[in-house]
């Protein structure tokens, strides 16, 4: 019973303490890459952050525009998305979450997202927007943008994106024009950086 106490301290400590779990290496989908700054003329660019965090640290996380895959981020992954201005559904599919945000972007601008950590039973990860003026949010992004390891598309990810077509339909069903569309979080044109 004593051994089980300590360990069960040990946890507690390690949790409270802020352990962030190591890096992930790029998924199999994904290879290294450099970001992407600043977006090129007329685009926009979405920098998509998962900090790191000792929950779920050994599971990824897909993340999607519409029906167009972006990236699977593992612990501590960031990508930059370049796209095209307007109105866009980013999407992240987890083990009990999914998330769905609803971003109007403008041209020559930069957007971030994050995925953060939700879920009961198992780490799950849910797409937040990160907000303009919202200084936690600017705190983790500078954070991210220094420690994290900025990953892109492999040569795997067409074929994974064909593959999950079906799935992403229905979210985008149930979210955009569906029961779920109360469960949309936004992401505005004036939330830039």
């Amino acid at each position: 019973m004593k051994k089980i106490s300590c360990l069960l301290f040990a946890l507690g400590v390690l949790t409270l303490g802020g352990c962030v779990g190591p890096i992930s290496r790029p998924s199999a989908l994904m290879q290294k890459a450099a970001p992407v700054l600043p977006p090129p003329p007329g685009q926009s660019l979405v920098l998509i952050h998962r900090p790191r965090n000792a929950q779920g640290y050994g599971l990824y996380t897909g993340v999607w525009d519409g029906r167009h895959f972006i990236a699977d981020l593992g612990n501590g992954n960031s990508t930059a998305y370049v796209c095209e201005p307007g109105r866009h559904y980013f999407i992240n599919r987890s083990v009990e979450r999914i998330g769905v945000v609803e971003a109007d972007l403008l041209p020559d601008k930069i957007y971030m997202l994050r995925l953060g950590i939700a879920g009961v039973w198992i780490a799950s990860f849910q797409l937040e927007p990160m907000k303009r003026g919202d200084r936690s949010a600017e705190k983790i992004a500078a954070r991210c943008e220094k420690e994290n390891a900025w990953v892109g598309r492999g040569s795997a990810a067409a074929a994974h994106e064909t593959l999950r077509q079906p799935e992403i339909e229905l979210i985008l069903k149930d979210f955009v024009n569906g029961d779920k569309r109360d469960r949309l979080r936004h992401l505005g044109p004036d939330d830039y950086r």
